[in-house]
């Protein structure tokens, strides 16, 4: 009873039902009753889901439910259709604009995440996309090398070319407005200007025109969008002005066009002869150890000879041709005429020399060409059609004549033509017959040599090689003294004393000793080394022959070692001519300067050299160099080994006749003249 009056007392002191007669704690009692009836229903529910494994997870579903399964069902049929790189793009634009998940509705997905997550709709499709475009790349084509450079010079072409194409054509035309330009200054009275003599100087003149009209024309490209005047004046000055300079460069050219007519017939092969013969006067090594041969020039040996074309076809294209994009300067035209013929040089259009061709005035009498006649052999000549015109018979030295009426044009135009000698062409003609034509006819050379002199006196080079001629061999010392004189007075009016000449051309030379006077450094005049080696050698040959006479020579050894200096190593080599006469040198400066021999120096290495050499003249000396060892106080055994020598060096020399002759004379040999060896030696070869 109390405790119902205690509750009785909490609930205000009367007991309410509802309207079914239940008491308010009855109805508690039911409700805590069933939050414990579902309490225990979930924890058996989750030791159910504990036991078969853990539920996939949720994520939020989206509000736009139906738009995510239109995508992701886009997305799956793009990639079966082949298209992985469009599904992606699909998903990852939907994915970049997707609301967020709501969390408390949820769907069921492939990724284990708790909710709310980060949007990955269309994870398994996108999945698949990226297998498909991996798969899709790794059997993608590699694109060849060929391939890649034309993508890239068509992204070079659009990104530089094609924008730059307008002043690039610009540019363009300007360039070629000013070599036309050019070109035809080329055929400006007094051109070139400046002169051209040297190659060096062609190459400067030719490659500032070139700038100079590249400049004017880019800078014409680049201000003519500006429209200033002034500007564009300016740029246009600098372009002809390279303009002048290509047509000196042009006109300067040393290209040389050659044609022999006669009548109205051109003879092509008698252009070629006289080119063959400009390139022998103008152009080839240097020959002639002890006297020259021929001519010392080798400024054509970069020239252009032309001979003309026969077809008219031909002729019309070459000469449209050099009309518009070469130029031939020089031309010349070799006219013949009955007995003569006329030789006429002109220069961009201008005559330079002419002259007439008179064998009959020019050579003495009796001399006849060797190499005049019939240019085919009779059994060719006799099978010649009858409608087809003979060969011509041409005049006797017609090509040498030529060729030396060119080559002294030519000289007085342009620098290295020095060692030419002679700036007249009779003379160059007749000194170059007389060393070549007629070298082994001591008789006719020494002709056609005085003649050249007639025709010029201060030709050096007919000068040297007359008194070779006439002198190398002379067996008396009233001869050899004067001799030694001349070639005194000529060797040192071509030696130049050191303060005269540039450093970059002072040779690399043996110290000399003071005592003997010679001058450290010094070199020949231009286009005269080849010449003063010569008159050296001669001058030592000669030297030692008066020596035979008991007669002493106080500028030997000076000489001697002048020579060797001019041979030494850093000199010019002369295609060849300062090895072989090295030999020859050797021999004598160990002559000279005893103690050279066995040294191993460089001289004693040329005199080695020279005694196992085969050549008739280089064995000569080494004969006469054996010869210098005799002395009629010798043993017996000695004379016998000495006699030896001499006579295994004789059997190469005498194979040549003047070598023949010089032997029965020259006094460095008379030791062994009349003895049965001796003249047995030389009848073998007569």
């Amino acid at each position: 009873m109390a405790a119902r009056s205690l509750q009785e007392a909490y609930m205000g002191g009367s007991v309410r039902r509802d309207q079914r007669g239940t008491e308010p704690g009855t109805r508690r009692r039911r409700l805590v009753l069933a939050v414990a009836v579902t309490f225990l229903a979930g924890a058996a529910l989750s030791g159910c889901a504990a036991t078969a494994g853990p539920a996939p997870a949720v994520t939020a579903l989206s509000a736009d439910d139906a738009t995510v399964q239109a995508v992701c069902d886009r997305a799956a049929t793009l990639t079966d259709s082949g298209e992985p790189d469009a599904a992606l793009d699909l998903i990852d634009r939907y994915r970049d604009g997707a609301p967020t998940p709501a969390p408390t509705v949820t769907r069921r997905t492939s990724t284990p995440t708790p909710s709310p997550t980060p949007v990955v709709d269309c994870e398994p499709e996108r999945l698949a996309a990226l297998d498909a475009a991996a798969q899709a790349g790794s059997m993608q084509e590699v694109p060849s090398p060929a391939q890649s450079f034309a993508r890239d010079w068509d992204r070079v072409a659009v990104g530089l070319i094609v924008p730059l194409l307008p002043a690039l054509l610009t540019a363009g035309v300007a360039f070629l407005v000013f070599a036309i330009l050019g070109r035809l200054a080329a055929l400006l009275p007094g051109m070139p200007w400046p002169a051209v003599r040297s190659r060096v100087r062609r190459v400067t003149v030719t490659s500032a025109g070139l700038v100079l009209a590249a400049a004017g024309a880019v800078l014409l490209a680049a201000t003519l969008p500006l429209g200033i005047p002034s500007l564009l004046a300016l740029w246009a000055l600098v372009g002809l002005a390279g303009s002048v300079l290509l047509g000196a460069a042009f006109a300067g050219r040393l290209r040389i066009g050659i044609e022999v007519r006669e009548g109205d017939r051109n003879i092509r092969e008698a252009s070629a002869q006289v080119i063959a013969q400009l390139q022998s006067i103008g152009a080839a090594p240097p020959r002639g150890v002890e006297a020259p041969i021929g001519s010392d020039v080798t400024a054509l040996a970069d020239a252009v000879l032309q001979a003309p074309a026969t077809n008219p076809v031909v002729q019309l294209v070459r000469l449209v041709g050099s009309a518009l994009f070469t130029t031939t300067p020089w031309r010349v035209l070799v006219a013949i005429e009955d007995d003569r013929a006329s030789v006429i040089v002109t220069r961009n259009g201008r005559a330079v020399a002419a002259h007439e061709v008179d064998p009959s005035r020019l050579f003495p009498v009796g001399i006849t060409d060797p190499a005049s006649g019939e240019s085919s052999p009779p059994a060719i000549a006799a099978a010649r059609p009858v409608d087809e015109p003979a060969p011509p018979v041409l005049l006797p030295f017609v090509h040498e004549c030529a060729a030396a009426v060119v080559i002294t044009a030519l000289a007085t135009e342009y620098d290295g033509f020095e060692a030419l000698g002679s700036t007249s062409w009779e003379s160059v003609a007749l000194q170059y017959v007389a060393t070549t034509a007629f070298d082994a006819d001591p008789e006719t050379k020494r002709r056609l040599l005085a003649a050249s002199l007639e025709a010029d006196p201060d030709n050096l080079v007919a000068e040297s090689a007359l008194h070779h001629a006439m002198f190398r061999h002379a067996d008396r010392p009233e001869e050899i003294v004067p001799y030694l004189e001349l070639l005194e007075r000529r060797i040192e009016s071509l030696l130049v004393a050191p303060s005269s000449v540039p450093a970059s051309t002072s040779p690399v030379v043996v110290t000399p000793d003071p005592e003997v006077g010679h001058i450290e450094g010094e070199m020949p005049a231009p286009g005269s080394l080849d010449l003063v080696r010569r008159l050296l050698i001669g001058y030592l040959a000669a030297s030692l022959n008066l020596q035979e006479f008991g007669i002493g020579d106080a500028r030997r050894e000076r000489n001697a070692r002048r020579l060797v200096d001019l041979l030494a190593n850093g000199t010019p080599a002369s295609g060849g001519l300062r090895d072989r006469m090295r030999l020859s040198a050797g021999l004598m400066y160990v002559e000279v300067v005893p103690g050279e021999k066995g040294t191993s120096s460089p001289v004693d290495l040329w005199s080695q050299r020279a005694l196992r050499s085969s050549s008739p003249r280089v064995a000569f000396n080494g004969a006469c160099y054996f010869s210098t060892q005799w002395r009629d106080s010798l043993p017996p055994s000695q004379k016998v080994v000495i006699e030896a020598h001499v006579a295994e060096r004789l059997r190469y020399a005498l194979v040549v006749p003047e070598l023949r002759a010089a032997a029965r004379v020259d006094p460095v040999l008379a030791h062994h003249r009349g003895h049965p060896w001796f003249e047995d030696l030389l009848d073998s070869y007569e």
